[in-house]
């Protein structure tokens, strides 16, 4: 009988350095997803709401 040949293979991979750590991508993220929201508003209404208090309270001095 012959032995029969064996091989192996072998590799390795490593990640690119992207420059921020992984809260930092979320954060990222969030505030793009946030961007997004705030740029579909067509009114304020909480803005709004702090404004006409202000106005009122400085009409009522």
């Amino acid at each position: 009988m012959s032995k029969k040949a064996e091989w192996s293979m072998s590799y390795s991979w490593t990640q690119p350095y992207q420059g921020m750590n992984c809260r930092e991508i979320y954060d990222s993220l969030e505030l793009d997803a946030i961007d997004r929201i705030v740029e579909s508003m067509s009114t304020y209404p909480d803005a709004e709401r702090i404004i006409n208090k202000i106005l009122g309270d400085m009409k009522n001095d």
